[in-house]
């Protein structure tokens, strides 16, 4: 019977999609009712612990206890595809009537949009089949049981948040793609539709990584909550979209609506590469998040390859390329509706049509795998699947063939700029590079969805009438391959090819601008402009430069590469928050002169005293620049801009005071204590995460038994281990989980006064044949920071043959980590989600205040 949850679903689907619910209300809700059943029957098996069923026995277990089981749901692949079609399904009826000034026609394809990529998800879920009944030929013996590190309170709220954070970039991509594919819209009704819908995705957002980084700093033995790991850096790339969404109406030229169209279809374009980072089995091996992964390695160095040989697995391949074409496709589209406006000034509604039944070519291919006709994807070479995506672009250039001609052969610098690049891109290709005999120290080195992405920046580049003047799309390429080189994802000669490329037609631009004027830094009109153009800037600079070190992170996280290549970014963001809140109160000509000395001030001090600073200040994190180095560079900023920020607030709250009922103010009020929780948060990462190496020796400490051990400002005494097992009424006190406990008990003082007796250890959980350890690792909370200590793994692996003689242990071996200023972390956190949840329930301002409502 519940093998027929899921195909029932994907008839309601159809059904949604074919508008045969039009009329009827009540079969609506039907519909979305059947939309939603397999995720709950799959809960209720869980609950009632139904281990006939091989995702349930896989994963469940009578032992464990009720909440536990409902976060057994999504332990592995099945289960969080359909928690994710349950939020989907959710959001698209409750967005499903328009709103302001969205017309019925949009309203309707961004409905089928949203019920396509439900029909996918279902399609892929039932691929993988979570109702299979478990036969007795499996070859199976025993239950590898729900993975211990997701046996906490935390493992229930963290994924079905960061599900709801991608339904709604989903959504959202629906939204911008509809007034692509139907009625065009003023800018004004793009950035309100799309608006209304990113405030709360960008709180649920938040919400969701933050208690990522809570559950990890809880749970994990690092002794962190941060460490740009794929799967961290994922998940933040499609929230820093968000980010510049809700900042584009601060820029000078609001009516273009092809950057608002372009916010729109970010975010989900980058929650699809945070669900691929999660699921595609082993290509970033580097990730500590292989629940339901395989974490060895494939052999191609590069990203797209090594996804390219996914397409072969079963249910993992669908779901994979699903993922990666709905990626490109949301992009090409973009580029094509763009491209042909360029060219010809009007889209044809021909190609509207065509592009959005265009668009079920995906869940097709799914549907033919589910029918037992065999993985298409399989059957097609990479090349063609990139076909396939750019097909919206190809149909353009054969409507506007004309047009086309007429721009492009009449200019030698534009049929050159076309030539260099199809050049670069195939020397650099790994396929070329092989048969011609050069190796992987080749000038010519690059990787391909660079090229790809710079031969898209190129296609609008060359189509636009003054390429001189296209600043955009010429800082978009040369920033594409500054920061290729910067994160070592391409050779530097190659990258310096192609930003010389995307800067020719600014360099070989012979024609004097006599309306261009001096640039006067300290004019206010100038100043206020930049502040408004920062957070655009600069957050997408920084999500650019993220995403390309994700792609080099297949083998090894990059975490100094994010910490130093971003600090200059994050430096100026800061900066610009700091001189927005100087607006008024110093005079606008001596703002540049004060910016100036900050930024000297700070490369002063990173030079001076670099070593002063607490944690491993003195210790090298990439090149010449130690820890030090950095945190002096980002301190001094930061340390002027939150007064700065708190003298805002403090001024808008005084204006609330007079005027009750002001929305506008409620959420400039809102949006300030969001960018404050941000200033702290970043203060706090410094100390607690850039200040600390966390595989240094001087934070490993071996105690002998009875005898003070200093660490830093503290005294450990180590006085015996203790061992506890399932059944023992000490054990079953403290845990509902595990079966067994091994641990030390320690007395920590500081500065000779006792502070805590804690007791790290190992908590082993017995599945099968074999026993998964999880660290218990123990906090010490003060006013400046946390203390962590982890008990060492490898000891506590050595003990469990001599639990009869643990009172001869004479010395064990702790990890220990000082973090000041970690609390700050939280509290920013708190304020981040504080702003946020207030800047999403407030009121629509008017329509006369909305310039300064997202300052």
């Amino acid at each position: 019977m519940f093998n027929l949850f899921i195909p029932l679903a994907i008839l309601a689907t159809l059904g949604f999609i074919f508008k045969l619910d039009k009329k009827s209300p009540y079969l609506t809700l039907i519909y979305c009712l059947l939309q939603v059943s397999p995720f709950f029957a799959l809960l209720y098996l869980f609950l009632s612990n139904e281990t006939s069923y091989q995702y349930v026995w896989l994963y469940g277990g009578e032992d464990l206890p009720l909440r536990y089981r409902i976060s057994a749901v999504w332990a592995a692949r099945e289960g969080p595809l359909l928690l994710w079609v349950v939020f989907l399904s959710t959001l698209a009826i409750y967005y499903r009537q328009p709103t302001g000034k969205e017309d019925e026609i949009n309203n309707k394809i961004r409905f089928i949009l949203v019920q396509g990529f439900i029909l996918t998800v279902l399609c892929i879920a039932q691929l993988l089949n979570p109702f299979r009944i478990s036969e007795i030929d499996v070859p199976i013996m025993f239950s590898s049981g729900l993975h211990p590190l997701l046996q906490t309170n935390l493992m229930i709220i963290h994924p079905p948040m960061v599900f709801l954070f991608y339904s709604f970039c989903i959504i959202l991509a629906s939204t911008a793609i509809s007034n692509i594919l139907g009625n065009e819209k003023a800018v004004s009704v793009i950035a309100d539709n799309l608006q209304r819908i990113a405030r709360p995705a960008l709180l649920f957002g938040a919400i969701a990584i933050g208690l990522g980084g809570l559950w990890a700093y809880t749970v994990l033995d690092w002794g962190g909550y941060w460490a740009w790991d794929p799967v961290e850096t994922g998940s933040i790339l499609p929230w820093l979209a968000i980010l510049i969404l809700l900042h584009l109406r601060l820029q000078p030229k609001k009516e273009n609506k092809h950057w608002w169209v372009l916010a729109g279809i970010s975010p989900a374009f980058f929650a699809f590469v945070a669900t691929i980072v999660t699921r595609a089995s082993g290509v970033w091996a580097s990730s500590v998040h292989t629940f339901v992964t395989n974490d060895n390695a494939t052999p191609p160095a590069d990203v797209w390859s090594r996804l390219m040989l996914l397409k072969s697995e079963p249910g993992t391949g669908e779901e994979i390329m699903a993922y990666i074409l709905f990626a490109m496709l949301l992009i090409t589209i973009w580029v094509a509706w763009l491209f042909s406006e360029q060219i010809g000034k009007v889209v044809d509604n021909t190609w509207k049509r065509i592009v959005l039944y265009y668009l079920l070519i995906v869940p097709l291919c799914t549907a033919i795998s589910l029918l037992k006709m065999g993985s298409i994807w399989e059957l097609l070479p990479s090349l063609s699947i990139v076909l396939i995506a750019m097909a919206p672009i190809i149909m353009v250039c054969y409507q506007k063939r004309v047009e086309l001609n007429r721009i492009l052969f009449t200019s030698k610098l534009r049929i050159s700029m076309i030539g260099a690049f199809i050049i670069l891109c195939a020397l650099s290709s790994t396929l070329v590079r092989r048969r011609i005999g050069l190796d992987s120290s080749s000038i010519l080195e690059g990787d391909p969805i660079v090229a790809g992405v710079g031969f898209l920046i190129l296609i609008l580049l060359v189509t636009r009438e003054n390429m001189s003047k296209s600043y955009g799309y010429q800082i978009a390429g040369t920033l594409l391959y500054l920061f290729s080189a910067w994160s070592t994802l391409c050779n530097v000669y190659h990258s310096a090819m192609g930003m010389l490329l995307f800067l020719s037609p600014w360099l070989l631009n012979t024609t004097s601008d006599e309306e261009e004027d001096n640039i006067m830094f300290s004019d206010e009109k100038l100043q206020l402009k930049i502040i408004h153009m920062a957070p655009v800037v600069l957050v997408s600079s920084y999500l650019l430069l993220s995403w390309l070190i994700l792609l080099n992170s297949i083998d090894s996280t990059q975490l100094e590469l994010h910490e130093v290549l971003g600090a200059p970014i994050l430096l100026l963001t800061i900066s610009g928050l700091m001189i927005y809140g100087w607006r008024g109160k110093v005079p606008s000509d001596i703002i540049p002169t004060i910016f100036a000395s900050v930024i000297i001030i700070s490369i002063v001090l990173s030079w001076l005293f670099s070593e002063q600073l607490p944690g491993d200040s003195d210790k090298i994190l990439l090149g010449p620049f130690t820890r030090g180095h950095l945190a002096w560079l980002i301190i001094p900023a930061i340390l002027l801009a939150i007064p700065s920020i708190i003298s805002v607030i403090h001024k808008n709250s005084k204006m609330l005071s007079k005027r009750k009922s002001n929305s506008t103010i409620v959420r400039t009020l809102a949006a300030h204590l969001t960018h404050l929780g941000i200033l702290i948060l970043v203060f706090g990462h410094i100390f607690a995460t850039v200040l600390v190496e966390r595989g240094g020796p001087e934070h490993q400490i071996t105690l002998a038994k009875d005898m003070p051990q200093e660490f830093d400002e503290f005294q450990f005494t180590y006085r015996e281990i203790t061992a506890t097992e399932k059944g023992d009424g000490a054990f079953e006190e403290k845990y509902n989980v595990g079966d067994a406990y091994l641990g030390a008990v320690i007395d920590v003082y500081k500065e000779g006064e006792f502070v805590q007796t804690i007791e790290p250890g190992i908590l082993r959980f017995d599945q099968g044949l074999e026993s998964f350890p999880r660290s218990e690792v123990e906090r010490v909370s003060f006013f400046k920071g946390d203390l962590i200590v982890v008990f060492d793994f490898s000891q506590a692996q050595s003990l469990k043959s001599q639990m009869d003689n643990l009172d001869n242990v004479d010395s064990i071996r702790v990890t220990a980590y000082n973090l000041h200023g970690s609390h700050l972390v939280w509290f920013g956190w708190i304020l981040i989600v504080l702003g946020l949840t207030i800047n999403s329930i407030e009121k629509k301002a008017t329509k006369k205040d909305t310039t300064i409502e997202e300052e």
